[in-house]
């Protein structure tokens, strides 16, 4: 009987973060040495090779002569290149090209004729938007195999080899799960060859289903003895490249990869891990606003080298925050040894880079005039956008006063009185405001500055504040745009959420909106805060601006939740925050068995509707739902998103806003969240999750709730769909707010434009300085092409397009396609 062949993927994976223990290379080396047949792939972190130059220079320049060696060389591959292996449906897309960019420059310094053009991973650290990065990137294949499936694993896709496609259109050939390649124990796929057993009469069974070829993979710790992975069952091992070389000519089919597709799933709502995804994704924020800046300041001629270096400092304290185990393991470990101890460290310090770049750069933009002192008690505010299309946003400053001040009145350059509000926050003895927080609206052209003027009143006039009590426990606000009701009596939640524009009332016919609620282990039931009654601190309550902060106690947790809103702004902001005040179980109330609790499927942390969230009910059932993830924006496909064990896993993520369109009313609300996290749509009800403390199972353990959980949310109620509401361009004003710099004198240059996109829904993610020369990098968040229209004042920029290293690559450069990144130079 003729048996059916099966290929093998062997290698390692891990590095000095991960795992690699001394003599592991000197083991894996002799070991290809004994084993003339075995082939391996390399998939470690790049800063290993600097450890292993450093500690064990002997080894080091073994395997630099290996590589050198034609023979040698074909039987070890480098994959991926990445400089910390994130997960990369967790960061930011501009994140992902760094990590590979950085990765792979790091590598080419210790061995610098290797070809890294496979994209291949030992954890699920994929996301939709990967075809079109490593297109532009030069890979030349990818594999959607991932045998440590922990944190989750690709969707089976039908096909040998096929052309994967990204929904720009970018594609590339692609090995993906095998329709036929099932889940094996509580951890992996079936080609992975953890269990032997499933790899025996696996290449007959993928034969059956016309996979000719079948290939497994899997790429061992570094810790382990060195050994040829499977050694009971025949296999031939191959590197990723060589199995393209003799089986790429059968690349048949094609599939567009989802989001979806990629099913992974964390115990959103854990304490620690929320902590330390609210630090990174600030830090991912940041870093792209800093590199803004700086971008400005050099458009007009300023040499900031040192901030440069600082920067490349800091992005390397970001991706090595951004490290899978970061966040699949964050709380393993004990001390300083914690994994989300060590994210939350790295991303503290990336911050502290970022906050020194920045102001060196606003004083760098400023020149010498921060040395010259005016003699009027006027003062000049600069205002910097970093936002690559015109704003009109509002900017706030906190500013200490001389005495006698007692309101101030802001003038743009034209002389005109712009909308402005004081907070008063401090007072000398003569009466006098010593310190407060201005806020005011500002216009910027894109990514530069406007500058305006503050002058001094005798008096004070607060404005008719936007916020009203009623006697009927009840707080009213109205602006521009919404008339909102919270009620106290039900622990603060909206009764009442009325668009003026589109004149829909988003509360008819539901309750609990805002509200709190889940599932109580201890009580065995749900529990929420709608019985309870709110205090309600009016801690602002101007003209232009309005903050509320309710705060309560249900269930002895203790809640509070500031909520924001501002007069001309669409979006209404908040930040809640609860309290346990002793070890509360909250979850989905399964207590695995001791045998389950290392090699269970079932899992508490899979049922996002049971933790305690933010509630969000509809009156009728969303017609369309959009969901944000790096560098895509597409449709979810889940009518609910319910499921209880590792093998059912559904893409239930937010990574940036999910959006609920209605369209019997051409309506919609998008809700945008601070951190990645997990969201519930059951029936009508859709519960953002804020806190989760159960059984996780394997090294989450059980964890119950104790301490604060905290998570910054905004809803934008708006009229049409997510294109025309421009819901990805108000994600953008969330993530990175207007700076304001106070001027020591009248500057010499009121306004200035770096660069400037007409179309709301192109980004302008960032502009990278290098060697004199810049890089913007675009995003096309529209599911149409469209013609650029840009103005850039950047020195040298020619605006031709790119690829995502810099080169021109001879593509039309006004065009850009739906969801496409585009780099110009």
């Amino acid at each position: 009987m003729h048996m059916s062949k099966l290929y093998f993927v062997d290698g390692y994976h891990g590095g000095i973060r991960g795992h690699m223990p001394e003599g592991s290379w000197q083991d894996i080396l002799h070991t290809l040495e004994v084993y003339s047949d075995w082939k391996i792939s390399l998939e470690i972190e790049p800063e290993s090779w600097e450890y292993l130059r450093i500690n064990d220079y002997k080894t080091y320049h073994k395997l630099q002569t290996m590589l050198e060696d034609p023979v040698t060389a074909k039987r070890l591959e480098f994959i991926s290149g990445s400089y910390a292996q994130p997960f990369c449906w967790a960061v930011n897309g501009e994140s992902n090209i760094r990590q590979l960019l950085n990765g792979m420059e790091v590598i080419k310094r210790h061995f610098p004729d290797i070809v890294i053009d496979t994209y291949a991973v030992q954890e699920p650290c994929f996301t939709s938007s990967l075809p079109q990065i490593l297109s532009q990137l030069g890979y030349a294949r990818l594999s959607l195999k991932n045998p440590t499936s922990w944190g989750g694993y690709m969707a089976k896709l039908p096909g040998e080899i096929i052309n994967l496609f990204s929904h720009d259109g970018s594609s590339i050939p692609t090995v993906p799960r095998y329709i036929c390649e099932e889940l094996i124990s509580c951890s992996a796929t079936e080609a992975s060859g953890y269990d032997l057993s499933s790899l025996e009469g696996f290449a007959e069974k993928c034969n059956l289903h016309g996979i000719k070829a079948p290939v497994g993979m899997c790429l061992q710790d570094l810790g382990w003895a060195a050994r040829p992975f499977v050694q009971d069952i025949d296999v031939e091992y191959v590197t990723w490249r060589e199995y393209f070389e003799r089986f790429g000519s059968r690349v048949a089919g094609e599939a567009e990869l989802s989001q979806e597709d990629v099913l992974v799933a964390l115990p959103w709502g854990n304490r620690i891990l929320q902590e330390m995804l609210r630090n990174v994704r600030n830090a991912e924020n940041r870093i792209l606003q800093a590199e803004k800046l700086l971008a400005i300041a050099e458009a007009q001629n300023v040499k900031l080298d040192q901030c440069h270096i600082m920067l490349e400092n800091a992005w390397e304290k970001l991706m090595q925050a951004q490290h899978h185990d970061g966040y699949i393991c964050a709380t393993c470990g004990e001390g300083t040894r914690l994994w989300a101890f060590q994210s939350n460290t790295l991303a503290t310090q990336c911050c502290s880079l970022i906050s020194h770049i920045t102001d060196l750069a606003l004083e760098a933009v400023s020149g010498g005039q921060a040395k010259e002192i005016t003699t009027e008690q006027e003062t000049w505010l600069r205002v910097y956008n970093t936002v690559g299309n015109r704003r009109i946003s509002q900017a706030e400053v906190t500013l200490g006063l001389d005495y006698g001040i007692h309101n101030m009145k802001i003038y743009d350059e034209n002389n005109n009185i712009i909308p402005s509000q004081m907070e008063p926050i401090r007072f000398n003895t003569d009466g006098s405001i010593g310190a407060a927080v201005l806020r005011f609206y500002a216009t910027v052209e894109g990514i530069g500055y406007s500058t305006y003027r503050a002058v001094p009143t005798d008096t004070f006039v607060s404005g008719v504040g936007m916020a009203i009590r009623t006697a009927n426990h009840t707080v009213e606000i109205s602006n521009n745009y919404y008339h909102v009701v919270f009620d106290l009596m039900k622990g603060g939640s909206i009764i009442r959420l009325y668009d003026k524009e589109t004149k829909r009332n988003y509360t008819e016919g539901i309750k609990g909106l805002g509200s709190l609620r889940g599932f109580s282990v201890s009580e065995n039931r749900f529990i929420d805060n709608m019985n309870s009654f709110a205090e309600c601190k009016i801690k602002s309550n101007g003209s232009i601006y309005t903050e509320l902060c309710f705060s309560g106690k249900f269930h002895d947790i203790e809640y509070q939740n500031t909520v924001i809103f501002r007069l001309h702004d669409r979006r209404i902001d908040f930040e809640t925050t609860i309290n346990f005040t002793k070890d509360t179980d909250i979850g989905y109330p399964y207590e695995p068995q001791e045998e389950e609790r290392f090699h269970g499927t079932k899992r508490s942390s899979c049922r996002e509707d049971y933790k305690m969230g933010i509630q969000f009910p509809f009156s009728e059932k969303p017609t369309k739902i959009i969901k944000s993830a790096p560098f895509d924006l597409y449709e979810s496909k889940l009518t609910d998103t319910r499921f209880d064990s590792w093998d059912t896993i559904k893409h239930n993520i937010v990574n940036g806003f999910i959006e609920f369109y209605q369209e019997s009313s051409d309506t919609g609300m998008a809700i945008f969240c601070d951190h990645v996290n997990g969201y519930s749509l059951v029936d009508k009800l859709v519960t953002l999750t804020i806190g989760f403390g159960y059984h996780g199972n394997f090294w989450w353990g059980y964890q119950p709730l104790r301490g604060k959980c905290t998570i910054k949310y905004s809803l934008l109620p708006h009229a049409s769909d997510v294109g025309q509401a421009n819901v990805s361009y108000e994600d953008a004003l969330v993530r990175e707010p207007l700076l304001v710099q106070r001027l020591s004198c009248k500057p010499k240059q009121n306004n200035f434009t770096a660069f400037c996109c007409e179309s709301k829904s192109v980004e302008t993610v960032t502009i990278i300085r290098s060697n004199n020369k810049s890089q913007v990098r675009l995003f096309h968040n529209n599911y149409k092409s469209e013609k650029l229209t840009i103005k850039s004042n950047i020195p040298g920029f020619q605006g031709l397009s790119a690829d995502l290293y810099g080169r021109p690559d001879g593509r039309e450069p006004n065009d850009i396609r739906k969801l496409e990144i585009k780099t110009l130079i």
